[in-house]
């Protein structure tokens, strides 16, 4: 049986370069989106869309093989599953209690001043954090038209 998605070294939204080992285009499905890997090209999928290309590739490498009978077998297909497995990139997050180093976010060219402050504007104890919203969601109000 082929391993589920939460039993592999990837999270659903880490990314995942995957490579078609074989010499033929490989067409796969997730979701009615349908995916073409060329043969020996390599490709980056979110995780959960690579879990899809490495089982059902695995299960035609292991039917062109002659491996029918270990398709169940875990080791038999982490032998395939390994070829097709390039590289996992663990999708970066910030822990809700790490604070941002802004600083260092502007010297590495990483945000500007001015992005900065549009997505963490600092605000003074009190100060109201979006002046103007009240009068622009008022403004924008659709009035119904009175009866005659």
């Amino acid at each position: 049986m082929a391993k589920h998605p939460n039993d592999l070294d990837w999270k659903r939204e880490d990314i995942v370069t995957v490579k078609n080992t074989t010499s033929k285009d490989f067409i796969f499905s997730y979701n009615g989106m349908r995916y073409l890997v060329r043969p020996n090209q390599e490709r980056e999928f979110p995780g959960y869309i690579a879990w899809s290309f490495v089982k059902h590739l695995t299960d035609l490498l292991m039917q062109e093989a002659g491996e029918t009978l270990n398709m169940t077998n875990e080791l038999a297909r982490k032998k395939f599953e390994d070829t097709l497995i390039v590289k996992i990139s663990k999708l970066q997050t910030i822990d809700e209690e790490e604070e941002l180093d802004e600083v260092a976010l502007i010297e590495q060219g990483a945000m500007t001043v001015e992005q900065l402050e549009e997505v963490a504007p600092e605000t003074a104890e009190g100060e109201d954090e979006f002046p103007g919203l009240d009068e622009e969601l008022n403004e924008s109000k659709v009035s119904t038209p009175s009866k005659k």
